[in-house]
């Protein structure tokens, strides 16, 4: 189903700060990214010797999100859930164009075509990663890799299942569905808006902004890597040369500032205030999306783009100190 139907049937519900999925389960929270950002930062992690961290980091996403999301009869029909279910919803969302998934005796493969990520930089683990912790929940197995394929077009994936067990712990869905709940009353951009006024466009099933793909993503990565704390000076560095290619360089910093809060807003990231201060820029995000991992909650991921957006209005600009409270966060930015 392209994205386009899904918006105006109301299986995606696009609201000021924030993107609700109605699949799966009712009001699940998601988000727009860049993937070229978070692509790119996967490639220096594993540039810089991360590759099993990057790889961890996938299987921990992709088992939380079916262990505590997914329900239970699901979680009893690997097959159809993968096959049938996910393949619809991730076709639909723009995370890839294609999967399918077979099995012959312990073996399992799995096949995908444009799938998120590899597309922009080809072979990497976080997803190969995200599809084993999807599999070892669906099959109550500590999975072994047997072997890896990717190019930027077509993956496969074979895995074997093992007698070892596997679980993960995370946060209870109930708190993470009321963390993530968002109300409708705020004024201001979300997607609809967004592509009325041209700063999102829409083809199929993908929605890009100004040309640079924005796949759907569920928030619970931002957190993990935040943890991790890989490479996280590279991020700043890494969005600023994509904002760059993207923003006007003669607009001015209110119009820069603008455009970052109707960004992030019709993203689902959060509603965002803007304050000019004697020193810098105060950005707080209300209602910001939160992860499933038992650990806390993380915005290291999040600030950091964003510096590396403000760095088109001041290279100097730093991030001073961060807070969050309420389901705020604030994010205190100066010289």
């Amino acid at each position: 189903m392209p994205l386009s139907s899904s918006l105006s049937g109301k299986i995606i519900d696009s609201i000021v700060g924030g993107i609700v999925s109605n699949l799966l389960i009712k009001k699940r929270r998601n988000t727009l990214f860049f993937e070229d950002i978070m692509a790119k930062y996967i490639r220096e992690c594993e540039k810089r010797g991360y590759s099993s961290q990057i790889e961890n980091m996938g299987v921990k996403w992709g088992a939380l999100i079916v262990k505590q999301l997914v329900p239970l009869f699901m979680k009893k029909k690997p097959f159809f859930t993968i096959n049938k279910i996910m393949k619809e919803v991730w076709t639909s969302y723009g995370i890839l164009d294609d999967l399918y998934l077979e099995k012959h005796n312990k073996i399992i493969t799995l096949k995908t075509e444009n799938e998120g990520v590899t597309r922009v930089i080809g072979p990497n683990n976080l997803i190969p990663g995200a599809y084993r912790g999807v599999l070892n929940i669906l099959f109550n197995s500590d999975l072994d890799v047997i072997d890896v394929y990717q190019n930027k077009d077509l993956c496969e994936y074979t895995y074997k299942i093992t007698r070892r067990p596997f679980d993960i712990d995370g946060r209870d869905r109930t708190e993470y569905l009321s963390l993530n709940a968002i109300p409708k009353k705020a004024k201001g951009y979300d997607i609809k808006n967004s592509i009325r006024t041209g700063i999102f466009t829409i083809k199929g099933n993908k929605i890009y902004f100004r040309e640079k793909l924005l796949p759907i993503f569920e928030p619970t990565i931002f957190h993990i890597i935040g943890n991790n704390n890989l490479c996280l000076n590279e991020l700043p560095i890494i969005a600023n040369k994509y904002f760059l290619k993207m923003i006007h360089p003669d607009s001015s910093s209110f119009e820069k500032l603008n455009l970052l809060k109707n960004l992030f807003q019709a993203m689902g990231l959060g509603i965002m205030n803007i304050v000019i201060t004697t020193d810098g820029i105060i950005i707080e995000i209300n209602y910001p999306p939160y992860g499933l991992q038992s650990e806390r909650d993380n915005w290291n991921v999040i600030s950091n783009v964003i510096l590396g957006y403000v760095w088109m209005i001041n290279r100097d600009f730093r991030i001073l100190n961060m807070h969050e409270y309420n389901r705020k966060i604030s994010i205190h930015i100066t010289t």
